[in-house]
């Protein structure tokens, strides 16, 4: 009896929870992935709201049940909420399952998952759909192919999504690694402590070439400028430290600069021998010596080879390159030891060493992660520093340990990975780790093709499909510039190649490959919706290849008057337009259609590159982004002429959209950012711009141009705004000189600094010519400290005016000089009234009280001295001509 108790007790509580699995809602208040309005109403359990989703290039959205369930019942409720009339109704969706663990910003590459239906219609608001899928779930997902991509396309309104079913398990998920054994070691910083103990700097002579570390023998870099200069070097039993230039070996032993160096450095050379003595080469020595060589000396090359290989002797060497009878260079080519002759010319000068020792800097690419995958406490903790000459460069150890990294860590940098559906939280408990990940990456060549996880969401990707291309590019350069466009993309993951064809500047020391421009470092930020650096900068050498693991536009950094032309392989062509081209402007409308799979694209202006979203371009139309591209063009030229600088000498400036920027909400420098809806904004042109709409952009460009020297107290937000005015007035032909005039500083008793309705009571007083001939001659003048600069504003506007205007500034509590005052004095006194006076008609009166006899009608305008109007409308020659092969 008791037995069948049992088992009828079992069999109700498995009945029970059969019962139960079929009557809870399991998907109830479980989160909604995707993109929309009230998107937690798709499963907050009622009938009467709804989830709105956004129009997208991937129109699906699904549901995390949080475990992987055995599912008796998916039910879909159609919307049913009369302010959405029929949207939905009658509309064709696709139901998917899928049962295996993926993230928000990987769920488009399981694409497409399990198919559970498809067609499925709500045929009337409210109406309910019942499905019984066959396989684990944990993800119910809901969308619909997208015909007409890359346009945005519109995905099903739901009412609510329910499930029923039995949870069987949760999903694993990669776990950090648990690591409490010390950090090993770093041989090249040991080194560097035990070699240069606590010396400070060290005399050299780096003219003529530098040191290049021998990967093989782990040699390890002492000190540098922008290349090493001295090096430890093991060599079998051979200890050396090679200097440049003959200083140290004569002076280690007596200086007493060196003397905090010279009982370390003959330690580590000597093995810790304590009978070992620094002797010049040409003198006596016996074994264990320390031997002291420079160019200078004379010797058997075979011998003292064989004493350095056998261990018998170390040596300190001072070493430059000779002409001839350079016996050293002998020697250090027998023991492998690399100096790369070169034209420029550094005079001798002290070298400092005293952070070497703490210093990631060349130190190899393939040691640094050869110590991650040994530890991943270093991986966490140790900051990799890239070094921007071993980028683009093969090198076979470096290869093969980036991708014994990937597999050791790749999953876990996938799962927490950042996107713009799902941030990363900083953590100190992964945070430097992706920030490495992420930095060595960058060192690939072509043998394994690793991309950054999620970087289809940002920067994107390229289709298998689309067709790589050849591009024979010629840049002729009027000016410098770090952002040259040319036309094309490096597709993430994928290797391209170049060949530098002709370059009349042979010193390729400051020119560039650059891909992508969206430079901003976001890893101080809290959260990260995209990797932290998505711009890879690469030394322009006469032949490469990369494979870069974010991709993006292609582009050249070089100097004025240098052409070049380069030829770039395996690259794909995004739609192009070149204001300085006008069959680039024929054609661009064409390759919008053509090439508009390409994620990101750049336009050249004659004053201004931008790097919009394809897509933004290809939802607006070529007309509309190419009276935007002109506007800032012309823009930029008056905001030069304004303040007295020709345009056509400065660089152009560079507008970059991202989903994520170092500050703000778009923020100033070279390039200037925007968050990534500036893209679409750009693309307004008759809706916004053209009606001086879409302020961010002016004022932006305005920091970059902004005039340090007129900009008074407070004014670091003002004065780059005074170019508003001056654009919407001559480039839009609005008047920008209403609305407020800063006048609510009057009723104060401080001086607050001058309002942007400063400048435009100014600008409606006297016209534009009394600020712009303020900011050309500030500039001439450059005051420095603030007061001087309060001087001299207030005296320019007596001087451009021909009037007192010490009542108009008093009325803002300008702190006026005597000088200034006697100055402005000494011309007849104007003060306005008008709308904007009478609101404050005492404390008026009150300041005019010192001045009886003030105009009050009639200001005296102002004409600008430069040519406002110069460059609009106008073009420049062509710079970059792109031929495709």
């Amino acid at each position: 009896m008791r037995g069948k108790h049992c088992l009828s007790v079992f069999l109700s509580l498995v009945l029970s929870s059969i019962v139960e699995s079929q009557s809870v809602n399991v998907a109830l208040k479980k989160p909604l992935i995707g993109s929309g309005n009230y998107i937690w109403k798709a499963t907050d359990g009622r009938l009467d709201s709804t989830f709105s989703p956004y129009a997208v290039d991937f129109p699906y959205y699904y549901v995390d049940l949080g475990a992987v369930y055995n599912l008796t019942s998916i039910q879909l409720y159609g919307q049913n909420e009369w302010s959405f009339y029929m949207q939905g109704i009658n509309v064709r969706f696709d139901v998917h399952t899928f049962g295996k663990y993926m993230s928000p910003c990987n769920f488009q590459s399981y694409y497409p998952w399990d198919l559970l239906a498809s067609n499925l219609i709500f045929n009337r608001k409210g109406e309910k759909i019942e499905l019984k899928p066959q396989k684990p779930v944990q993800y119910i997902i809901i969308g619909c192919p997208n015909r007409n991509y890359p346009k945005n396309a519109g995905c099903i309104p739901i009412g609510d999504i329910q499930a029923f079913g039995m949870e069987l398990y949760k999903q694993p998920v990669p776990q950090i690694p648990t690591d409490e054994s010390p950090i090993p070691p770093n041989y090249h910083k040991v080194t560097r402590r035990a070699v240069l103990g606590t010396v400070q700097k060290i005399w050299m002579d780096p003219r003529g070439g530098y040191f290049k570390q021998n990967n093989k023998y782990n040699d390890v870099v002492l000190g540098w400028l922008d290349q090493p200069n001295s090096m430890a070097v093991v060599r079998g039993k051979a200890r050396m430290v090679f200097v440049m230039g003959p200083a140290l070996p004569k002076e280690i032993d007596n200086h007493p600069l060196y003397e905090n160096m010279k009982g370390p450095c003959k330690e580590w050379l000597t093995n810790g021998s304590s009978t070992g003595k620094y002797v010049r080469i040409n003198k006596a020595y016996s074994a264990g010596d320390v031997l002291l060589i420079t160019s200078d000396d004379h010797f058997d090359v075979d011998s003292i080879h064989a004493k350095l290989e056998s261990g018998e002797n170390s040596a300190l060497i001072g070493y430059y390159p000779k002409d001839q009878n350079d016996i050293l260079a002998e020697l250090m080519v027998k023991l492998e030891v690399v100096f790369v002759k070169t034209n420029e010319e550094i005079s001798p000068r002290f070298i400092s060493v005293s952070g070497s020792a703490d210093s990631n800097g060349f130190i190899p690419t393939s040691y640094m992660i050869e110590r991650y995958l040994q530890s991943w406490k270093a991986f966490n903790t140790e900051r990799f520093q890239l070094n921007e000459d071993e980028l683009g460069v093969e090198d076979e150890a470096t290869e093969q340990r980036l991708k014994a990294l990937v597999d050791k860590y790749g999953t876990l940098m996938e799962y927490l990975a950042p996107c713009d559906l799902k941030s990363y939280v900083k953590s100190s408990d992964t945070s430097m780790a992706l920030v490495n990940y992420n930095s060595i990456l960058k060192c690939q060549t072509g043998k394994n093709g690793f991309v950054l996880p999620n970087i289809h969401r940002h920067p994107g990707t390229i289709s298998s499909t689309v067709k790589p291309t050849t591009v024979v590019a010629t840049v002729v350069g009027d000016v410098n510039g770090n952002f040259i466009p040319l036309g094309v993309y490096a597709k993430p993951g994928e290797q391209f190649t170049w060949t530098l064809l002709e370059n009349t500047n042979p010193d390729l020391k400051w020119q560039r490959l650059r891909i992508n421009a969206q430079t901003d470092s976001i890893e101080s930020h809290s959260e990260w919706r995209r990797w932290p650096s998505i711009a890879t900068q690469l030394r322009l050498r006469k032949n490469g290849r990369y494979v870069s693991p974010h991709g993006g536009p292609i582009l050249l950094q070089t100097t004025k008057g240098t052409n070049v032309t380069i030829r770039l392989q395996n690259v794909y062509r995004y739609p192009w337009l070149d204001l300085r081209n006008n069959e680039s402007i024929a054609s661009f409308a064409r390759e919008i259609n053509e090439y508009a799979t390409v994620p990101w694209l750049f336009i050249a202006g004659d004053s201004m590159y931008s790097m919009l979203k394809t897509i933004d371009v290809v939802n607006s139309n070529a007309n509309e982004v190419t009276s935007s591209a002109r506007h800032f063009d012309n823009a930029i030229k008056v905001i030069h002429n304004y303040r007295g600088t020709k345009w056509e000498d400065a660089r152009a400036e560079v507008f970059v959209a991202d989903i994520q920027i170092s500050a703000g909400y778009g923020h100033s420098g070279y390039p200037w950012m925007g968050s990534i809806d500036w893209s679409h904004l750009f693309t307004l042109w008759s809706s916004s711009i053209k009606k001086g709409g879409q302020p961010g952009f002016v004022h932006e460009i305005g920091h970059n141009l902004q005039v340090g020297e007129a900009t008074l107290k407070s004014g670091g937000e003002v004065t780059n705004n005074v170019y508003h005015l001056i654009v919407n007035e001559i480039n839009l032909g609005l008047d920008p000189y209403q609305g407020d005039m800063d006048t609510g500083k009057w009723e104060g008793t401080d001086y607050q600094g001058p309002g942007w309705g400063y400048y435009k009571y100014l600008g409606r007083l006297f016209g534009h010519g009394l600020v712009g001939n303020g900011f050309i001659e500030a500039r001439k003048a450059r005051p420095r400290s603030e007061q001087d600069k309060t001087d001299f504003w207030v005296k320019q506007m007596c001087n451009e005016t021909s009037s007192n205007l010490l009542p108009f500034h008093e009325m803002w509590h300008f702190p006026m000089s005597q000088q200034t005052r006697e100055i402005c004095n000494a011309f007849p006194c104007f003060f306005p009234d008008d709308q904007y006076t009478k609101p404050h008609q005492a404390r008026v009166e009150e300041v005019l009280k010192a001045y009886p006899n003030c105009s009050r009608t009639n200001p005296n305008k102002v004409v600008f001295r430069g040519d406002i109007r110069r460059g609009i409308g106008a073009v420049r020659p062509q710079n970059i001509f792109l031929k495709f092969e």
